[in-house]
């Protein structure tokens, strides 16, 4: 080995480099080594010593010219070299590498480059990376890795940490002659096998010249002005995203390289639908949306991509569709800016919607904010959501089911029960059996005398039972003018829907219904409102009511009821349209009951 040894060669005289074509052979202990010389006389010194071979190991030669000469050529006379021995062995950690030659036609140079579990952005001795020496003169050909570190290094070799997962190799290379043709040359298969996307850019912005490099196993540069690319490398990651026959709520968990629905989702019978305002379809993806996707039969869908550089999820003053991207996501510990928008639960889609703690990969999720802003799903201190909907098993409830053995229930609760946190997000597409109350709501509060039920249903007959009504008494007609379907549904008596009726009207029989056993306000809906909201409130005994409205501050800015109001159930309508965006408390006093409760108007 030859690690830091030096000799020094005399030339016999320094005509012997006018052609640059002259050949030394010098005898080193057992081995030799064989080197060519280029000649830049013009400027006084020998260039680069290239082509190195040796019987064993791989060597970089170095050349430094003599300044002090005085036989016309200067360098020509005194040429010190060193020869450092480069460990041709993998390293250990090596996860990937490979070369890219660069050449001129008449001098080429490889490059190697890749990824091991010990390399660093700079110089990794460890892995055979070596300094280069500065960039010899115009007219003499150069390539080489220019580390992306401070103070500037050069290297034949650059191997980055295999954690990360985007980098770019800047690679420069000096021509002999300005106007030559640069030749890059790689190993497709290699670059396969390490997989991931590798580009072949300009070292700005990738207009000028961006190769696909897995696609073509070289480039030719005939750019005279430009003398620096880069290579850049991002990781590909694969996740399975399970699917079910008919519609899904989906999301794209990573960036691939094509997002258009036909290339991440082949097999889809659908186009895609994202939600603004309204379902919208879509024929390419983001990563971090949820959408609507239907499929003919239930298939496991492969994803191959790069993990997305933002885990931030634009939003708006509505219902959102969202999706986790490269990771599952608890809800505890998703946040917001502004802090605290988020009003409703995340609803995933699984033979209904159901509310969820956790964001799975690959899959999509409702949610609601209160306001534009965005949706963190990774750091910061997690604000407490609005909570997840819960029912109480006791509530009346009405049960429907399909052809196809998909139940749906609503339920009808007190009215101190808030509804809030009862609303859906919207409606499915077409196909989904959805059933929910004309408030979009699964839960409502009873007393209310007469309900409108919203039924979404491609399979009949739909039978409708009902559980937990006490012996009371409930009228079932259709919403046109009940010639289609009139009928009593009491428990144990079932009411079969046997043609598609899009709404149903679901009536109290009023000998029946009971009279409130306590005082009770109820939460307004709906809230966050814009421009009127409904507050309910049961009286047990006739009463003199008294509604009031307060800021914020606690200043009065209105007197809704000041009446006599008799025993039951009742509600007043208010209406904000004079009154600026915030919180606001609404206060009832009922005889010696008092209670308050706020709510948000949202312009």
């Amino acid at each position: 080995a030859y690690t830091n040894r030096k000799t020094i060669y005399t030339l016999s005289g320094a005509d012997q480099y006018m052609n640059a074509s002259t050949n030394g052979v010098v005898e080193l202990g057992p081995n030799s080594v064989v080197f060519n010389t280029g000649d830049n006389r013009s400027l006084g010194y020998v260039a680069r010593w290239m082509n190195i071979k040796s019987s064993t190991g791989t060597f970089t030669v170095r050349a430094t010219a003599d300044p002090t000469s005085d036989d016309g050529y200067k360098a020509y006379s005194f040429d010190v070299f060193m020869l450092q021995e480069i460990d041709v062995t993998p390293p250990s950690d090596l996860v990937w590498n490979t070369d890219i030659t660069v050449s001129d036609g008449a001098s080429s140079q490889a490059l190697t480059f890749g990824q091991a579990a010990s390399g660093t952005d700079g110089l990794d001795s460890g892995l055979g990376e070596l300094p280069l020496p500065p960039v010899p003169p115009l007219g003499v050909f150069d390539a080489r890795f220019n580390l992306p570190v401070v103070p500037s290094v050069s290297s034949l070799m650059d191997y980055r940490d295999s954690a990360v997962t985007e980098m770019e190799w800047n690679l420069s290379f000096q021509r002999i002659s300005s106007t030559d043709q640069v030749t890059f040359t790689w190993d497709t298969t290699a670059l396969r096998m390490a997989g991931g996307i590798f580009l072949l850019q300009d070292a700005i912005d990738g207009s000028v010249v961006n190769v696909n490099m897995k696609l073509q196993p070289g480039f030719v540069l005939d750019i005279p002005g430009l003398t620096s690319l880069k290579v850049k490398h991002i990781r590909l990651f694969e996740y399975v995203v399970a699917m079910d026959s008919g519609w899904n709520m989906i999301s794209v968990p990573l960036m691939a390289t094509d997002m258009g629905v036909s290339a991440l989702f082949p097999e889809a019978s659908s186009q895609a639908y994202s939600f603004d305002s309204g379902y919208v379809a879509r024929s390419v993806l983001e990563p971090g949306r949820g959408y609507w996707l239907e499929l003919p039969a239930a298939e496991a869908c492969t994803i191959y991509g790069s993990v997305p550089v933002s885990t931030d999820i634009p939003v708006a003053a509505e219902w959102n569709m969202i999706g986790p991207l490269s990771a599952d996501v608890s809800t505890s510990a998703i946040t917001t800016t502004p802090a605290g928008i988020i009003i409703s639960p995340f609803y995933g889609f699984s033979d209904g919607y159901t509310s969820v703690t956790t964001l799975v990969r690959g899959k999509g999720y409702w949610v609601m904010t209160s306001q534009e802003g965005a949706i963190h799903l990774t750091g910061g201190v997690a604000k407490v959501l609005a909570g997840a909907s819960s029912v109480d098993p006791s509530w009346p409830r009405i049960t429907l089911t399909n052809a196809q053995g998909q139940q749906r229930d609503i339920y009808f609760a007190p009215v101190n029960e808030p509804s809030e946190n009862h609303e859906l997000p919207p409606c499915p597409p077409t196909g989904v059996f959805d059933v929910r109350f004309s408030s979009n709501t699964n839960v409502e509060q009873t007393g209310k005398g007469t309900y409108d039920i919203n039924v979404n249903s491609t399979s009949y007959p739909v039978i409708l039972q009902v559980s937990n009504l006490g012996g009371r008494r409930l009228h079932v007609q259709d919403a046109i003018n009940g010639t289609i379907l009139s009928e009593d549904l009491t428990e144990g008596k079932p009411v079969v829907v046997a043609q598609r009726l899009n709404r149903i009207v679901v009536t109290e029989v009023s000998s029946v219904v009971d009279l409130p056993k306590e005082f009770a306000l109820g939460q307004n809906y709906p809230n966050p409102f814009n421009p009127a909201t409904t507050i309910r409130f049961a009286l047990p005994t006739p009463t003199r009511v008294r509604i009031s409205v307060y800021d914020i501050l606690g200043a009065k800015v209105d007197n809704l009821v000041d009446a006599e109001y008799e025993a039951g159930y009742h509600n007043i309508v208010f209406e904000a349209r004079n009154y600026a965006s915030g919180m606001y408390f609404y206060q009832i006093v009922a005889g010696q009951f008092s209670a308050v409760k706020k709510m948000m108007v949202l312009k």
